[in-house]
C-alpha cells in the first residue's frame, strides 16, 4: 500500500458524491441546465446486479420531460433480452401497470404521460451514465472513495481517495450527497435522517442519502429529488435564485405519485397534468423545456412583461402558446401556468398582472426572493 498523496487542483461548481442512478441523473440534469459538475463514485465500474427496479409512471414521465424515455426503453429491451439468458437473472413484471394504449384512451389528465418500466439496477445505472457522457460539462471519476468534507461560507472542500491511494481535495460551491443508505455525507454534515440539506446550506441530499421513504419507492423519490435539487442549484449558480431555494428544498419535496391515476391540478407544487393535445400525440409534458416554462392558452394574453422581467432577472424562461387547445385548457383551468424546470407548477393565473412590479413579484417569489 503506497503513501497517500494530496492533490488540491480539482475545482468545480458542484461535486456529486455517488454515481448510482440518482447521482447520475442529478449530474445529467445539471448538465442540461448548463452547470458543470464532477461525479465521484467509489466503484471502478457499474457492477452486475440481479436486483430489479420499477420506475413508476411519474418517474418515466420525468424521463420523457428530460427527453430520454424512448432511449431508455430501447436500452432496457436490448439489455434485458441479453441478461434474461443468464440463469441467475430474475425480473418481475408489474401486471397492474397500464399500457400506453390505456394511458391515451382517457384523455382526462388523470394518467401519467408514460407507463411504468421495470428493469435491472445495472441497466438503469448504465443508461444514466451513458446519458452523462453526452454532457461535456459532466466529469465522472470512478474509483474515488469519499472520505470527508468541510463547509465554509464560500463553498465546500471534499476529500476523496482513489484506487491508487492518491488523495484528492475537490473544491466546489455546493456538494450533492447521492451516496447509498450508509449516508456518510449526511452523517458528516450533521443532518438528521429525513433532512435534505446541511445546516450551512452548502450540502444537498438526494435519494437514499435522505433515507426518507420506503424501500420500494426510494428510486422514484430519488428521481424526484434529482430534478428538484438540480434546478435549485442551477438557479443559485446562475445568480437568479436565492439561498431560500435550498432551505425550502426539504419543505417542498414532493412524494412520488405512484403508478396509478391522480387528480389533475395546477395548484403550486403540483405536477403539470398530462393531456394529449389535438394533434393526437403531443403531451403537455412535451411542451416543457429544461428552463422555466410559461404556458399561455389565451390568444389575448400579452406575455411580454413576463419575458422582459425574466430577462432582467437572468431567469431562463420559455414561452409556450397553447391556443385553441380547448380541452387541455379546460383541465388546466387557467390561462397562464408558470412551470418550474422540474415540471411542477410555480404559479397560475387567468390574466397577466397589470403592472411590471406584480409580474416581478411573481417571478421573484418563484425563485426564492419572496418574503
Amino acid at each position: 500500500m503506497g503513501s497517500v498523496m494530496e492533490n488540491f487542483d480539482h475545482a468545480t461548481p458542484i461535486v456529486v458524491v455517488g454515481g448510482g442512478a440518482v447521482g447520475m441523473l442529478t449530474a445529467f440534469q445539471l448538465g442540461r441546465l448548463g452547470v458543470p459538475c464532477i461525479v465521484a463514485e467509489q466503484k471502478l465500474d457499474i457492477s452486475a446486479s440481479t436486483k430489479s427496479e420499477t420506475l413508476n409512471g411519474r418517474s418515466m414521465e420525468i424521463f420523457r420531460m428530460l427527453g430520454i424515455s424512448d432511449d431508455f426503453r430501447t436500452m432496457v429491451d436490448a439489455l434485458d433480452a441479453q441478461e434474461s439468458a443468464n440463469e441467475d437473472w430474475e425480473i418481475t413484471s408489474e401486471t397492474s401497470v397500464p399500457s400506453m394504449a390505456e394511458l391515451t384512451a382517457e384523455n382526462d389528465g388523470t394518467w401519467f404521460a408514460e407507463p411504468a418500466q421495470t428493469c435491472s439496477t445495472t441497466v438503469l445505472e448504465r443508461f444514466l451514465r451513458r446519458m452523462c457522457f453526452t454532457k461535456p460539462s459532466v466529469e465522472i471519476r470512478h474509483g474515488w472513495k469519499y472520505l470527508s468534507h468541510e463547509e465554509g461560507p464560500e463553498g465546500v472542500t471534499a476529500t476523496f481517495i482513489d484506487d491508487c491511494w492518491e488523495q484528492h481535495a475537490v473544491k466546489s460551491q455546493y456538494l450533492v450527497g447521492a451516496d447509498d443508505c450508509e449516508a456518510r455525507v449526511r452523517k458528516n454534515c450533521g443532518a438528521e435522517p429525513q433532512k435534505y440539506c446541511s445546516p450551512e446550506g452548502r450540502v444537498v441530499l438526494v435519494g437514499e442519502s435522505c433515507a426518507s421513504s420506503q424501500e420500494a419507492s426510494r428510486i422514484n423519490q430519488g428521481v424526484e429529488d434529482a430534478v428538484n435539487a438540480s434546478w435549485r442549484l442551477a438557479a443559485l449558480l446562475q445568480a437568479y435564485g436565492s439561498d431560500q431555494l435550498i432551505t425550502s428544498y426539504g419543505e417542498s419535496k414532493a412524494q412520488p405519485d405512484g403508478k396509478g391515476r391522480c387528480k389533475p391540478s395546477t395548484s403550486p407544487g403540483s405536477r403539470v397534468p398530462h393531456i394529449t393535445l389535438t394533434d393526437g400525440k403531443t403531451s403537455t409534458i412535451d411542451l416543457l423545456g429544461h428552463e422555466w416554462t410559461l404556458i399561455s392558452s389565451s390568444a389575448l394574453a400579452n406575455t411580454d412583461a413576463f419575458c422582459s422581467v425574466a430577462d432582467e432577472l437572468r431567469m431562463p424562461l420559455k414561452l409556450v402558446k397553447m391556443v385553441r387547445e380547448f380541452h387541455a385548457h379546460s383541465i388546466l383551468g387557467y390561462n397562464l401556468v408558470l412551470v418550474r424546470p422540474d415540471g411542477r407548477v410555480a404559479w397560475r393565473g387567468q390574466e397577466v398582472p397589470s403592472g411590471r412590479d406584480q409580474v416581478s413579484d411573481i417571478l421573484q417569489e418563484a425563485t426564492g426572493w419572496g418574503n
